[in-house]
C-alpha cells in the first residue's frame, strides 16, 4: 500500500519534466498549497486516553491552524467499545479493522 500511496502523491503534486524527456519531475507548490488548506480527515486507532487528547487537538485546529481537520472514523478491536466511543464523540464511522 505504501507504494500505491507514494505514486499517487507524486502524480498529485508534480508533472513529468519536459526538459529531460520525462525522466524527472517538476513539483508544483501551488497544488501543495491548495491541498494544505483543504484540511485533513483523520481516523483514530485505539480509542483511549491519548485518543481523547488527539481529538481535542484536531477539533481545536492545533494540528493544522489554516484548514483544521476532522476525525471521520474510529478503529477498535472491541466493536462495542469502538462504536460507543465514536457515538459519544459525534464520529459517524467505527471499524474493527484497518482494512478498507
Amino acid at each position: 500500500t505504501r507504494k500505491n500511496v507514494s505514486a499517487g502523491l507524486v502524480e498529485a503534486f508534480s508533472s513529468k519534466c519536459d526538459n529531460c524527456d520525462g525522466r524527472g519531475y517538476c513539483i508544483h507548490d501551488d497544488r501543495m498549497a491548495d491541498q494544505a488548506t483543504a484540511g485533513l480527515r483523520w481516523a483514530i486507532v485505539g480509542p483511549g486516553r491519548i485518543a481523547e487528547t488527539f481529538l481535542t487537538a484536531v477539533r481545536s485546529d492545533l494540528l493544522h491552524p489554516d484548514g483544521g481537520g476532522e476525525v471521520v472514523a474510529v478503529c477498535s478491536r472491541d466493536r462495542s467499545r469502538g462504536r460507543a466511543w465514536a457515538a459519544s464523540h459525534g464520529i459517524e464511522r467505527s471499524r474493527e479493522s484497518l482494512a478498507a
